[in-house]
């Protein structure tokens, strides 16, 4: 029977820093004996995290009775050495159990390797070895895969004590801290339900953890996330640059700072940002999406079509962005098939290819929920059949939940067609006019993952 000590002290012997801090973390929320946050200073200032080991000694003097302790804070430069210093040897049990030979070799290649070659390797590594906890980690840190895989991962460990372990930690619920960015800052985004409304709690969080230890990739995210939602690109750009300084990998960071460029309209490093979250980001369909976007402004048809083919394999979410992509370059047969779940979309798909009674059928099965949409589309149809009062009642509708130059000149067409009784429709010109009020046009800002 295994016991955590001795696999944190395995773990930091074979340089598994990021299984180690979040062992002994959770190991000293359970356990408040003096050898335990030994344990934990220890493994901090293994994982390179010097500004904690310097606040647990100064907070707890009495450690530095213990020669790990004193030779650590001697290394740190914060050692007063006194009678009692390094008076206690603390000797690990050593462990029998070690993580596959062949799976540390693949996960140390991954470590020299970029994009998809080091997914390859980590992938690899887990085959040799399901139980290469650190392999599974970084795979998720880094976004090369979806939470629901990393549990997956975390699942087929096969030994229980570090499987359950990691299982409590990562199960997502918002009252566990581990006083670490990748639980506390990082997990949040994929696990908290309606995460926007956390994102003060995460920026205060980040906030906290730059003050205190300094900020890392997690925390210059979260706060890049922040800065995003408020829309002051500019210092969300900062900041995933800082993060991206730290780590080069973060397929996340470069997914956000193409982002950042493209609302910036730095067309260039937007692209090649989005290119690397491309390559590392191999499980999640946002990059695809973004990259689609980004084409469809600059280049054309294909290659805008070639990334929305990507993004919709892997998710339906960017079906109607997808389908008004579509309509919008004349692909009107593909564009029906992508429009079959957006009833204000068919309405313009059959304007569009002048089937005016197929969309007032389609309009009658449209609901009122649709909200600016719906008054607009009905209000056309209305106005094309010179139906002026109903229309202009739609109109105004529409103009109390959003008002546009469009709608302002259908009213005043239509009120105009109405006094005068002019046989001549206007408004059939009008229509590429409200089909470029449709929201579908522009990105939608998967902010959240």
């Amino acid at each position: 029977m295994f016991e955590l000590p001795e696999l944190i002290a395995y773990y930091n012997k074979t340089g598994l820093f990021e299984t180690a801090l979040l062992l002994a973390q959770f190991q000293a929320q359970h356990d408040q004996r003096e050898e335990t946050r030994v344990l934990l200073l220890e493994t901090l200032y293994h994982s390179g995290d010097h500004a904690r080991v310097v606040e647990m000694a100064r907070e707890d003097p009495a450690l530095l009775k213990y020669r790990q302790v004193a030779m650590i804070c001697a290394k740190c430069g914060v050692l007063d050495i006194s009678p009692q210093t390094g008076t206690i040897q603390l000797t690990p049990k050593v462990t029998s159990y070690e993580i596959g030979y062949n799976s540390l070799l693949h996960f140390y290649k991954a470590l020299t390797e970029t994009d998809r070659l080091r997914y390859d390797s980590l992938i690899r590594s887990l085959e040799e070895d399901s139980d290469n906890t650190e392999a599974i980690i970084l795979l998720f840190k880094d976004g090369m895969i979806r939470y629901d895989v990393f549990i997956g991962h975390i699942r087929a460990i096969k030994l229980n004590l570090i499987r359950d372990v990691l299982l409590d930690i990562f199960s997502g619920e918002s009252n566990k801290l581990y006083n670490t960015p990748l639980t506390d800052l990082y997990l949040p985004l994929f696990t908290v339900d309606e995460t926007r409304t956390h994102l003060k709690t995460l920026f205060k969080r980040a906030v906290y953890f730059s003050e205190h230890h300094g900020a890392n990739e997690h925390v210059n995210l979260i706060l890049s996330l922040f800065y995003i939602s408020k829309k002051q690109y500019k210092e969300a750009k900062r900041r995933l640059e800082r993060g991206l300084d730290q780590n080069s990998h973060s397929g996340m960071s470069h997914l956000y700072l193409g982002i950042c460029c493209s609302m910036l309209r730095e067309s260039e490093y937007a692209l090649r940002h989005l290119d690397r979250a491309y390559l590392i980001c191999t499980d999640s369909s946002l990059p695809a999406y973004y990259l689609a976007c980004e084409h469809q402004g600059s280049n054309g048809f294909s290659i805008a079509n070639y990334y929305y083919k990507i993004a919709m394999e892997y998710s339906g979410a960017f079906g109607s962005n997808y389908a008004y992509f579509l309509l919008e370059n004349k692909r009107n047969k593909d564009a029906q098939k992508h429009a079959k779940r957006n009833t204000v979309l068919r309405v313009f798909y059959y304007l569009m290819t002048d089937r005016l009674k197929e969309a007032q059928k389609e309009m009658a099965q449209c609901s009122e929920t649709e909200g600016l949409h719906y008054y607009l589309a009905n209000g056309y149809l209305l106005h094309l059949v010179e139906e002026y009062d109903d229309a202009i009642s739609n109109y105004y509708l529409a103009q109390n939940i959003r008002h546009l130059k469009v709608t302002e000149e259908l009213i005043s067409i239509a009120m105009e067609s109405r006094i005068k009784n002019d046989r001549r429709n206007k408004a059939f010109t009008y229509l590429l006019a409200l089909f470029d009020t449709l929201e579908y046009k522009n990105r939608r800002l998967f902010v959240f993952m």
